[in-house]
């Protein structure tokens, strides 16, 4: 039975915690040039790791990080990055425990300076731009973009730097080495979080 969750996991891309108010979306690629990558642990947290595959996502019943655990594999991962290393298991238990979380499974993005001893913050951005992504990645904080997947469903991952006019990533849904180019993965940008350390 939970060999058959965990193959069945990746497939349900519903969304409990990819919903986003409309906005604009912006391509990609664009923004300043820039040759850059921010410090990164070389690894992946990836969603289906059976260490937390078949965890509910904060309070929910029926969302697991399986299958919409990729916003707290990118803000783990940033964490980690900024020297307040968590796994997403550990992120998500200390969200549900501090009101960290909507009903619904989304994240309460000033919920995090009360998880990490008031070592992480974030901003909330109603509108993405190539500015507050570039401008983030210059100040050595770690924007969480949305983009579309082929299939449908929106998706989050975390960008730790940029080639160019490409930014480089690393996806919750893939177990890479390196950071992959995220025009490889998408064509559009719907929305735009930035993790940075606490001031």
């Amino acid at each position: 039975m939970r060999r058959a969750l965990l193959l069945l996991l990746p497939l349900v891309m519903t969304g409990c915690s990819w919903f986003t108010p409309r906005s604009h979306p912006i391509p990609v690629v664009g923004g300043k040039e820039l040759h850059l990558m921010l410090p990164d642990t070389g690894r992946t947290f990836v969603q289906t790791d059976p260490k937390w595959a078949t965890v509910p996502l904060g309070n929910t019943t029926d969302c697991y990080l399986g299958g919409h655990g990729c916003t707290i594999c990118s803000v783990a991962m940033a964490c980690t990055n900024l020297g307040a290393p968590l796994t997403p298991v550990q992120l998500n238990e200390r969200l549900k425990n501090n009101d960290g979380f909507k009903p619904v499974g989304w994240i309460i993005w000033n919920a995090l300076p009360r998880v990490t001893q008031g070592a992480i913050t974030a901003d909330y951005h109603t509108q993405p731009s190539h500015a507050i992504i570039d401008s983030a990645l210059e100040h050595g904080a770690y924007p969480i973009i949305q983009h579309p997947l082929p299939k449908g469903g929106l998706h989050w991952v975390i960008v730790i730097g940029k080639d160019g006019h490409d930014y480089l990533v690393r996806d919750p849904l893939r177990k890479t080495a390196k950071p992959i180019r995220l025009s490889k993965l998408a064509s559009t940008i719907h929305a735009v979080r930035v993790v940075k350390k606490a001031s």
